[in-house]
């Protein structure tokens, strides 16, 4: 196992609802968390408000769209700009949206080749 898969599976495993409220700082919505953790916007408020732990694929998920959103920022260069890229309809993700479709691995990989394209002056 490589250091940052190492770093990584610790963060997993440190991610807990304030991470959910940081998400939300950063410009996020309670609706869009849900969707990309696979739980309601009823569960994360009120994990939230408990200050409660995340089970390990709900964890494993907000990590996913941390490292996400931030690979966004700076492909993309500005946080503004990033949250409406993982917004929209992008041609490469079949018309879906990167929210979309980083709630799974497989669609997590084609959001970062398509952030992979802008940051290297594609389309994207």
């Amino acid at each position: 196992m490589t250091q940052s898969a190492l770093v990584e599976v610790e963060l997993i495993r440190a991610a807990s609802s304030k991470t959910w409220s940081n998400l939300e700082r950063v410009g996020f919505v309670s609706r869009e968390i849900a969707d990309v953790v696979d739980t309601s916007v009823k569960t994360v408020q009120r994990k939230k408000k408990a200050a409660g732990a995340l089970s390990l694929s709900q964890a494993d998920r907000t990590v996913r769209l941390v490292k996400v959103y931030l690979e966004a920022v700076e492909a993309i260069g500005d946080a503004e700009k990033a949250m409406r890229w993982l917004r929209s309809p992008v041609r490469h993700l079949g018309g879906r949206t990167p929210l979309e479709m980083i709630a799974t691995e497989a669609g997590t990989a084609l959001v970062r080749e398509s952030l992979g394209a802008i940051a290297y002056g594609g389309v994207g």
